[in-house]
């Protein structure tokens, strides 16, 4: 009975990762209706592991439950986006600057390795390469957030990361925007690198609120924020 209950839990939480994923790298906007039957079919299980799945990423906030009208992907309601973009921009801060008193060499080494990559994918910006760039920009900030070496601090960050405001996509970047973004991380790279606490949080806090301002000029409404 307990192999059972383990194997349904995994699939509960393979299921999850996956609509979790399909919703922050864009292909799902917000309002988007979620049919069980749809997501079903596309992750290839039964409709019982979506139904918790869907339970479950509603707790999180990027799903909403709507009377008789099903989950569908939640929208930031604009009142919100300031409050919300001003507390992360605070939380990434303050990560940013312990990040810049912690940071290993190796860690180090591997934002080098990834901003990087992201300028070579930003110099062809493909509907795949920049696909490519969002997985690759969060590693990025996952790795800072790590280098804090504050638990609570990193857990608090990835809650604010996964509401839908921070949808991780670059699709809707003009190519002004898009340099300026990989702009701000090389500069995070060279204040981590020279151990500038300061300096890392500004450029962290301004990184933040200016990816917000591409979210609330986008024509659609759906660019999102980046970081």
């Amino acid at each position: 009975m307990a192999g059972v209950e383990s194997t349904r839990g995994n699939t509960v939480d393979r299921v999850v990762d996956a609509i979790r994923s399909l919703i922050l790298n864009g292909p799902l906007p917000p309002g988007f209706r979620l049919r069980e039957s749809m997501l079903a079919e596309q992750i290839g299980v039964s409709r019982t592991p979506i139904r918790e799945a869907l339970s479950r990423l509603a707790s999180e906030g990027l799903v909403e439950v709507r009377p008789n009208r099903g989950a569908v992907v939640r929208a930031v309601p604009p009142s919100e986006t300031k409050d919300v973009t001003g507390i992360r921009a605070t939380l990434e801060g303050m990560a940013a600057r312990a990040a810049a008193e912690r940071i290993t060499a190796d860690q180090l080494a591997d934002l080098e390795k990834l901003d990087a990559k992201m300028h070579q994918l930003a110099s062809s910006p493909s509907g795949e390469n920049l696909d490519e760039l969002a997985v690759i920009n969060g590693r990025f900030h996952e790795i800072v957030s790590s280098a804090a070496r504050n638990p609570t601090l990193q857990s608090t960050l990835q809650t604010f990361r996964l509401l839908p405001l921070a949808r991780r996509t670059f699709q809707h970047y003009d190519p002004v925007r898009l340099c300026r973004s990989m702009s701000s991380h090389s500069e995070l790279v060279e204040a981590l690198r020279s151990r500038n606490a300061d300096w890392a949080e500004a450029v962290t806090q301004a990184h933040i609120w200016s990816a917000a301002e591409v979210r609330r000029y986008d024509g659609e409404g759906r660019a999102p924020l980046d970081s």
